[in-house]
């Protein structure tokens, strides 16, 4: 008896297999087309988090923060001008602190990307303004690209980057402190030994590119903010986002609040693409308020 994989297909069946294909591929290149055309944008979507904890002092007023990641520019979504409207929009939100999350740069692939230098960039970022200034860390794009280059050059644009290091910013009667790691793909970073520098219990918010360095954030951190992972950059019809781009990190981490031990993490989708110019995910800035809560522990 002969195998259905080795017998001849008549000419109906042949005719109805074409008709299958077609629809998947009219299917799928529409698909492919929806998430080509969601990358351009106008307007950042404003995705807010209210985190309330103990580590923040009664004494302290209510912290708003404004972070941004994953600018890519140089990808087809992002280019000079719309950073600039970015810029606006950012500066809109009258947030006390701005903090970036790194990958500004990003790198021809397939020609669907440009390079562009760090210098450009970082004169339009230079337009941020926050009454308690505006604080950086560098991502893997970055340091693939130009990471000195890019450091130097938000630096001169008043941009303080960190990378394994705090900086106390005052706010109220006394204040916090920012800590930035260095990227965990292409550098060293070092949680640990960063915020065993501080030397007092005041509030700690730790910006690192890779949310991967959540697994040795230390218990006195109020909060790590973090990006790279563009929230799986394409999320599946019925099944979502399918991997997450930092090698061994989990699923769980991918994108959003995360609270795991007593321990928080916010994961930001971003802005711009990388490697294909596709995106479904939220082309986003995260704002935070921060507050007291005399019930949590945490």
């Amino acid at each position: 008896m002969s195998h259905w994989l080795t017998k001849p297909f008549t000419r109906r069946q042949v005719l109805g297999m074409g008709g299958v294909a077609g629809a998947g591929a009219v299917i799928g290149g529409g698909y492919t087309l929806s998430l080509h055309r969601s990358a351009f944008f106008d307007e950042l979507n404003v995705t807010q988090y209210t985190v309330r904890s103990a580590k923040w002092p009664v004494y302290l007023p209510q912290l708003n923060i404004a972070f941004l990641t994953d600018l890519h520019v140089g990808c087809m979504s992002v280019d000079l001008d719309k950073v600039e409207k970015i810029v606006t929009q950012v500066n809109a939100l009258g947030a006390d602190i701005i903090l970036l999350g790194g990958d500004y740069l990003t790198q021809n692939a397939a020609h669907f990307m440009d390079f562009i230098k760090p210098g450009p960039i970082a004169e339009k970022l230079k337009k941020l303004r926050a009454r308690c200034g505006v604080f950086s860390v560098l991502g893997n794009h970055d340091w693939a690209n130009d990471g000195n280059g890019m450091w130097k050059a938000l630096e001169a644009a008043g941009i303080k980057v960190l990378e394994n290091e705090s900086v106390y910013v005052p706010f109220g009667e006394k204040g916090f402190y920012v800590v930035g790691l260095a990227d965990y793909l292409t550098r060293d970073p070092d949680y640990k030994g960063t915020v065993a520098e501080i030397q007092n219990d005041l509030p700690q918010i730790v910006i690192s590119h890779d949310p991967y360095t959540f697994k040795d954030m230390p218990s006195s951190v109020l909060l790590q903010l973090s990006g790279h992972t563009h929230g799986g950059q394409v999320s599946l019809p019925f099944i979502g986002p399918i991997v997450n781009p930092t090698p061994a990190a989990p699923l769980r981490w991918l994108y959003g609040m995360i609270e795991e031990k007593g321990k928080r993490m916010i994961v930001s989708s971003g802005v711009g693409t990388s490697v294909l110019p596709i995106k479904n995910t939220a082309n986003e800035v995260v704002l935070v308020t921060i507050e007291t809560s005399t019930t949590l522990a945490s």
